[in-house]
């Protein structure tokens, strides 16, 4: 897993515990959090356990937890259980006795001995004489059994939070010519930007605070779609609005803070991408910055799939921040969407329909590129009631239906109302329309829904 995405995962674990720490791996993929004193706070440690893994399901990921009394214990546990589980307080040991050699976190090399000597489970090595372990497989393991068991402390190193970026400017006298206060911001935000360069990260969201003599302080914020360090683009975002503040006196003094940040991505362009392409993708993210900063946040929406079977209930409107989370931006939650839609396009590809009578595999799109607001009521003939159509009335004639694939049956759940029973078909007429359109199976009427 990337490094700065575990880190960033673990500063979101902060709600459950304040001490949150990485596995001590050269490759780490796990996360400890000591959780003394605070599951009740989540109606006790089986409830939290189920908590985190939803949550850690609602960013993206598939997570496994356990609690133990000790860092190796859970480590183990999790490892090899299939879902959540709770070792009870004493019995690490009775826990271990039957999980994998593999679960100590040794050495691959001391695995392979141990397999080899008949030692499989952590219950054969406990039983040898612990005065021989050292000297037949090494330090080791020895340590390790014992961080398990508790029989010496493993201390959890936790990650420490990552310290505020921000940059303050006093002004003495203070000032009231705007161009002035423009390059005081500007400095500020070259002076916040040198520490994000060495994250690797870019700016999500800037508030900015302006003490104004004698009244309250002016606040206000510069948001973007997608994390940046364009010090450009960020300086036409700050004039933009600064443009909008109405300042009632004389600047004393400025505040920059950087309150959300996300990994900047690998801008790495296709093999046959164009130059306008580029452009065209910078242009769409600067007109988004501007509609969302001049409009407010909520203002500007973007369609997002939900998931729901009945078509026109399957899409919904999510402001920009909801759409460029940190984590949904971030390489590995990009490679696991990747997967999950690889996955479902081979699952579709499988899928077969009867057509007029014969059996074929199904090979264009299941789903149209346009859908109607509403569904269209049509007149359709078919040979037989309910059966594929044949011949329809659209766009002000009688026309035949070339070709039909389907049905595709949809329904949703009983608790719906009004409930939806459909059965969906793709028809190709002799204009050369491919429509999509539905028997309302309850009403006993068709209807068009979209076309491809």
């Amino acid at each position: 897993m990337d490094l700065g995405l575990l880190r960033s995962l673990a500063h979101r674990c902060r709600r459950y515990s304040p001490l949150v720490g990485l596995e001590e791996s050269k490759t780490p993929a796990s996360l400890f959090l000591d959780i003394t004193g605070g599951a009740h706070l989540f109606g006790g440690e089986p409830r939290m356990v189920r908590q985190v893994v939803a949550d850690f399901r609602g960013w993206g990921f598939l997570a496994r937890a356990a609690v133990a009394d000790t860092i190796g214990a859970a480590w183990a546990v999790t490892r090899t259980a299939n879902g959540p589980l709770i070792v009870l307080p004493g019995g690490s040991a009775q826990a271990l006795a039957r999980l994998p050699v593999e679960a100590l976190r040794i050495s691959a090399n001391v695995v392979e001995v141990l397999h080899s000597l008949g030692l499989s489970t952590i219950g054969h090595v406990a039983a040898l004489p612990r005065e021989t372990l050292p000297s037949r497989f090494g330090p080791e393991i020895l340590r390790r059994l014992d961080q398990a068991l508790g029989e010496i402390p493993e201390p959890l190193v936790p990650e420490r939070p990552e310290e505020p970026i921000e940059a303050a400017y006093g002004c003495e006298p203070p000032l009231e010519n705007r161009a002035a206060i423009e390059i005081i911001l500007q400095r500020l935000l070259e002076r916040v930007m040198k520490p994000l360069e060495r994250r690797n990260a870019g700016i999500l969201q800037l508030d900015i605070e302006l003490t104004v003599s004698g009244h309250e302080p002016t606040r206000f914020t510069v948001g973007l779609v997608r994390p940046s360090l364009d010090s450009k683009r960020l300086r036409e975002l700050l004039r933009l609005q600064l443009e909008r503040v109405q300042l009632r006196g004389r600047l004393a003094g400025a505040t920059l803070r950087v309150v959300r940040t996300a990994p900047l991505d690998a801008d790495q362009s296709a093999l046959f991408e164009s130059a306008e392409h580029r452009h065209a993708r910078r242009d769409l993210d600067s007109l988004l910055n501007r509609l969302s900063n001049r409009l407010g946040p909520r203002a500007v929406l973007c369609p997002r799939l939900a998931p729901d079977y009945q078509p026109e209930r399957a899409v919904e409107y999510a402001t920009l921040a909801e759409q460029t989370s940190p984590l949904k931006d971030s390489p590995t939650t990009k490679r696991l969407h990747r997967a999950r839609r690889s996955a479902q396009e081979q699952e579709e590809q499988k899928t077969a329909y009867f057509v007029r009578g014969s059996f074929v595999r199904e090979s264009l799109p299941r789903r149209p590129l346009r859908l109607f607001p509403e569904p269209v009521p049509v007149e359709v003939f078919s040979v037989v009631p309910h059966g594929p159509p044949i011949r329809l009335h659209w766009a002000d004639r009688d026309q035949l239906i070339v070709h039909c694939e389907g049905p595709e049956r949809i329904e949703t759940s009983w608790w719906r109302f009004p409930a939806v029973h459909r059965d969906y078909f793709r028809a190709d007429t002799e204009d050369g329309q491919r429509l999509w359109l539905f028997h309302a199976r309850d009403e006993g009427s068709w209807f068009v829904h979209g076309e491809f």
